[in-house]
């Protein structure tokens, strides 16, 4: 059979949407992300014949976007070989400020996103009224440090109102350390409009810094993704989330949740109250998209998981009845949950109940978390998760079993080189998948430089080269 033109080209279109705009968000690449691609499947089908060419290259132009950028960037130039032509490349990433005043064509694109350093950001806000045009955005980083210049203490409104006349702020990154003028500093931040916030704080084993209040950006009309590392979030800040003007599609915060469970078991009834309060907000949102769930980790004084050694020395029924609550509502859309150094708690029913009966998930991130429970007890009943993302998960023989029977379109490991190849010693044994179609490997070994034999029947492999250090924190 053949098939029509208009078909064919429906297909191309398919294919490279999943490819490029679907995949990096189950694989969650983002563009920050230092990997190398795998592209293997787009050129193959582009050498098909000429036409095929022409439609490959017409529908990568199309897909382009700020997000993956990067990932496409090996496959544009102006040679003939080159599937995205530069005169054809709507969207352009500039490294820096001045690399964009440097260029000459930066008005031939549609979009334009200019990343500054802290340097650039503070001339940039503080210091400039250059204006700029209209399709272009900033993703701005600041460094907050004791004792350095903290221009944010200086401006006023009018200053703030110059600002978003002036600039489109994407992004915001912040890294530095905590004090008490950080909730004033966000409250300015939140008034210049950014779609993004990337909050790190910093501690020192000398200092330990405030623990600031993070709230004011819950009220923000304009974020939509909000990261906030290194540091807990009190269960009561997560009541402001405006559930009904605000548009926050992506979450990602700490729960000091050893405290948590340790406080219930006290009978800290306000405590109790807070967690409830929260747990029944976020019921009620329909928003939030994306979700993370993990233990807060104190860098000062470190840590130790004794205390909940077996459910008998502490119940852990407060705390997940609340999650429960959040991922069983009809209200909630969440698609993607993260689940990071939750070892003990996906072992309790309550938890795992909670995700069998929830029928929004398609995207089940896992890091740093025992797999057992999950594989046994939730993925065999659960059909609506569809892709999985293992991080730096211990990966057993058991697991192994399961894996070749769980019904999920796509399963992916991110890991180190050694456990890699653990985890393809254990896979050669078994090259027969009843339901997974795609499996993807993210590590930090070159496909190109080692030969693998894992070659099972009916699935496509993936294999991609992740330069950064895998046992980062998300």
């Amino acid at each position: 059979m053949i098939l029509p033109n208009y078909l064919f080209q429906r297909i191309i279109d398919y294919i490279i949407t999943y490819i490029y705009k679907i995949k990096p968000k189950n694989l969650q690449i983002t563009n920050n992300t230092n990997i190398k691609y795998c592209h293997n499947e787009t050129i193959c089908l582009s050498l098909v014949n000429k036409l095929t060419f022409e439609w490959v290259s017409i529908y990568l132009s199309v897909v382009l976007n700020f997000k993956n950028y990067n990932l496409l960037k090996p496959l544009i130039g102006n040679n003939s070989f080159k599937l995205i032509k530069e005169k054809n490349k709507i969207v352009k990433i500039y490294k820096s400020l001045s690399e964009y005043k440097k260029c000459n064509n930066k008005n031939s694109f549609k979009k334009v996103l200019i990343k500054c350093n802290n340097e650039e950001a503070n001339q940039l806000l503080f210091k400039s009224t250059e204006e700029y045009p209209s399709n272009t955005l900033f993703d701005l980083k600041f460094l907050f440090y004791l004792g350095g210049p903290f221009y944010w203490e200086e401006i006023d409104e009018a200053k703030l109102s110059d600002i978003n006349k002036r600039l489109k702020i994407n992004a915001i990154t912040i890294l530095g350390q905590q004090s008490n003028r950080t909730p004033e500093t966000l409250e300015k931040i939140k008034k210049i409009n950014p779609k993004k916030i990337k909050f790190t704080s910093r501690h020192y084993q000398s200092l330990v810094c405030a623990h600031p209040d993070i709230s004011t950006l819950f009220q923000s009309p304009t974020l939509k993704s909000l990261k906030y590392k290194s540091d807990y979030v009190d269960p009561c800040k997560l009541t402001k989330i405006d559930n009904e003007n605000t548009n926050l599609k992506s979450l990602s915060v700490e729960f000091d949740i050893i405290h948590l469970v340790q406080q219930f078991n006290k009978k800290n009834h306000q405590l109790k109250q807070e967690w409830d309060s929260m747990t029944h907000h976020l019921s009620n949102n329909k928003t939030l998209k994306s979700f993370l769930l993990s233990t807060y980790f104190s860098w000062v004084g470190g840590f130790s998981f004794d205390d909940l050694e077996g459910k008998g020395k502490l119940n852990f029924s407060l705390l997940l009845k609340g999650i429960k609550t959040i991922l069983t509502s009809p209200s909630t859309r969440i698609e993607t949950l993260k689940i990071c150094f939750f070892n003990n708690f996906v072992e309790d029913p309550a938890f795992t109940e909670s995700l069998v009966e929830n029928k929004t998930i398609k995207n089940l991130y896992i890091r740093a978390t025992s797999l057992d429970s999950i594989f046994e007890n939730v993925l065999p009943y659960n059909n609506t998760i569809r892709n999985i993302v293992i991080a730096n998960c211990d990966i057993t023989e058991k697991i192994l079993k399961t894996i070749t029977t769980i019904n999920v379109y796509s399963i992916t490991f991110i890991s180190s080189r050694d456990k890699t190849n653990k985890i393809l010693n254990l896979f050669s044994k078994n090259l027969i998948f009843n339901h997974i179609k795609e499996i993807n490997f993210v590590t930090n070994i070159d496909s190109q430089d080692e030969k693998f034999n894992f070659k099972p029947v009916n699935v496509l492999v993936n294999y991609y080269y992740k330069k950064e250090t895998l046992n980062k924190k998300l």
